[in-house]
């Protein structure tokens, strides 16, 4: 899964740093690679046929981060 670290972060809505990310993803079995510039390559294991995205990723590191952990916007 092909992915940017910000892009991440905006769908998380969430300040989290480039290594606790990939420390979150690794964590889950992930295999990072050709992390430059922002930009990385997300091996996911074949049994997670569920995470197929950026958006996917995204919402496993929210899951381990913690949503509890996510402030709420008032609007």
């Amino acid at each position: 899964v092909k992915a940017q670290y910000q892009g991440i972060r905006d769908l998380c809505g969430i300040a989290i740093s480039d290594n606790e990310i990939q420390s979150i993803l690794e964590g889950l079995d992930c295999v990072i690679k050709n992390s430059e510039q922002g930009h990385f390559t997300a091996f996911v294991p074949p049994y997670r046929v569920d995470v197929q995205r950026q958006a996917d990723l995204a919402e496993e590191v929210l899951r381990i981060y913690g949503y509890d952990r996510v402030p709420l916007s008032h609007t």
